[in-house]
């Protein structure tokens, strides 16, 4: 008996069985198909459809079988799983070069989906995800104008984050949590090698900003308790939102706008790129009334968060390099907005130069790319220069 069983665990799979266990041949190795194979045949196991649940921007929805358990076998049910997130991977990853030839024009739509315009704003978050440190976005406008649905749009796409509040922060919350004798990873160590999301930063403390600096600059965090010294990496990208003055901007000079800005030039200057996002005149209110409409069921589906979580973390093996020859564009751009300064709504320091070679690679990165061309520089420059002249369109 126990030979005639093996006999038939072993027989050839044939019709729908057989193709689906050659589509599965592509992805996983001979081990594992010939367990499932002797598995299918002992009607433990069974195929099943499944796709991906990707929406038509990201790609083509492929339908691919995974495996099904057709018996209570919980040890069979972990390998079931793993081979099942094996195979989706690889599916995924077979997918990525592809996508990455439109992942520039793609990504900024699922960044604040539901709001009009602010396309600038999307393709910087966009980058955001895929700079690797200290390219810090602040996000600085009229309350109502949808900062907040940015913030909470990365919160769902990006796969380490973590957000809170000014008003409720402090700086034993921001380095550290303290929880009777232990010490705890506090709001910016917990978004270590990811991307921290503070709402109003305004309302942040200003004894409480050594911590934020020393996450922005340095990637570390400390706090002394008790004759104990605390250290946390905390190397973060920061994006923050904040209401100006009076909540309100009012006037659309240079002058009375920089009068306006709640922070001192030590904190703004530590951002890469900060954005005034001014309430929309009647023309916008209007063409945003309509995108309502069209938006109104517009929805984030669990497929494509995955799908682009994961190549966001399959994008971050590659790391480009931004080649010498470049350097003369670097130094002639630097020179041409040192000479602009006293007409942009900020000022002009090194760290600008450092964010225009992080968002160079950050362009490469995005499109998978190993080596920064002249095509990202000069993106990274105009993206810089729109942010330093503010000349964005209205929520």
């Amino acid at each position: 008996m126990d030979l005639l069983k093996r006999l038939w665990q072993l027989r050839p799979l044939v019709g729908e069985k057989r193709q689906h266990l050659m589509f599965l041949s592509n992805y996983l190795n001979r081990t594992k198909l010939r367990k499932i194979k002797l598995l299918i045949n002992d009607n433990r196991l069974s195929f099943t459809l499944s796709s991906l649940g990707l929406s038509k921007d990201l790609g083509k929805d492929l339908v691919f079988p995974t495996l099904e358990l057709s018996v209570p076998d919980k040890k069979l049910r972990a390998w079931v799983d793993t081979v099942n997130s094996e195979l989706v991977s690889k599916i995924e990853e077979s997918m990525f070069d592809d996508f990455a030839t439109k992942a520039e024009e793609v990504l900024p739509k699922f960044v604040a989906p539901k709001l009009h315009g602010l396309t600038t704003i999307k393709q910087a978050i966009a980058l955001q995800m895929f700079a690797k440190e200290k390219l810090h976005i602040l996000l600085l406008g009229d309350p109502g104008t949808g900062k907040t649905e940015f913030l909470q749009s990365v919160e769902k796409l990006y796969p380490v984050t973590s957000f809170g509040l000014g008003s409720g922060t402090s700086g034993v919350g921001l380095s550290v949590t303290v929880k009777g004798n232990k010490v705890l990873p506090g709001l910016l160590p917990m978004a270590n090698n990811g991307i921290c999301i503070i709402d109003e930063l305004n309302l942040m403390k200003k004894e409480d900003y050594a911590a934020l600096y020393s996450a922005m600059e340095k990637g570390f965090v400390s706090y002394d308790k008790g004759g104990s010294h605390y250290r946390f990496d905390a190397n973060i990208r920061l994006l923050a939102t904040a209401n100006p003055i009076g909540d309100k901007f009012r006037g659309n000079t240079r002058d009375a706008i920089v009068r306006q800005l709640p922070f001192e030039p030590a904190l703004l200057s530590r951002f890469t790129l900060v954005f005034l996002i001014r309430k929309p005149d009647l023309k916008t209110f209007i063409k945003i009334a309509e995108d309502i409409v069209d938006k109104s069921d517009k929805k984030l589906s669990q497929g494509d968060i995955d799908f682009i979580q994961h190549y966001i973390t399959y994008a971050e093996g590659i790391e480009p390099k931004f080649p010498k020859r470049l350097k003369q564009l670097v130094v002639e751009f630097a020179r041409d907005i040192k000479l602009q300064e006293d007409k942009l709504f900020f000022d002009v320091s090194p760290r600008l130069i450092h964010g225009l070679i992080n968002i160079s690679k950050s362009y490469a990165k995005l499109k998978l790319k190993d080596e920064v061309t002249k095509t990202e520089l000069e993106k990274a420059k105009i993206l810089i220069m729109l942010a330093l002249e503010n000349k964005l369109e209205s929520s």
